[in-house]
């Protein structure tokens, strides 16, 4: 799995950079934007939860990430941590109130199982939450210039519309979606003065996207 490789091997430099401007900065304007869409995420799994820096924050108890190395740090912040691919899951149906995608679809090889899983593994009416960077945004084409520099992360990184992930969402049979956007400020700092909109917009540097699995839904 190529994808993984740079998280295994540089999980410390990846978990370090969120110590220092701009990171720090970057880390609290995202954080920010998904705990005023998720005030209280109940029984929740973070996929994807590399270093367990947003599990942490976001009161998600559960981690699940392909690379072995970062969960040794996600369990220092206590998540109860598994190792796995979030495309097939060791967790039961209908189980999770909340299930956190935050930054993970863009290192996916196939987006839209993990989108699938998702909604397999949460329970009728629990939300999936998606934290992404929008491909048209000013942010999205810096991170694509520096795939194309073959960047160490990026390199191996792929980004969305939103159109394209709510047409994910869709399929898998999720509630049409809601969000909020944030990081206005131009990359590769933000700017202090960020704010969050109360809608989903492909020209935010981040956005947060909520979707529900139907009440009435149980997997058989």
């Amino acid at each position: 799995m190529e994808r993984v490789r740079p998280f295994e091997d540089r999980y410390d430099r990846y978990d370090a950079w969120y110590e220092k401007f701009p990171g720090e900065r970057l880390f609290k304007i995202e954080l920010n934007c998904l705990k005023k869409l998720v005030p209280a995420p109940g029984f929740s799994i973070e996929v994807g939860v590399g270093t367990g820096r947003f599990a942490e924050k976001l009161g998600a108890k559960y981690g699940l990430d392909p690379a072995f190395n970062p969960l040794k740090i996600s369990r220092s912040r206590g998540i109860s941590v598994v190792q796995g691919d979030g495309r097939q899951t060791p967790f039961r149906d209908n189980t999770f109130e909340t299930l956190f995608l935050i930054v993970t679809i863009c290192f996916a090889d196939e987006p839209e199982l993990l989108v699938k899983e998702a909604f397999r593994i949460l329970k009728p009416g629990g939300r999936i939450i998606l934290g992404l960077v929008p491909r048209n945004s000013d942010w999205g084409k810096y991170y694509l210039k520096l795939k194309s520099q073959g960047h160490f992360f990026y390199r191996y990184a792929d980004f969305y519309t939103i159109s394209e992930i709510n047409s994910m969402l869709e399929h898998s049979k999720f509630e049409p979606p809601s969000g909020l956007s944030t990081l206005f400020g131009p990359p590769p700092d933000g700017s202090d003065e960020e704010f969050i909109d109360e809608k989903l917009r492909e020209d935010a540097g981040f956005v947060c996207i909520s979707s529900r699995k139907p009440l009435h839904h149980r997997n058989l």
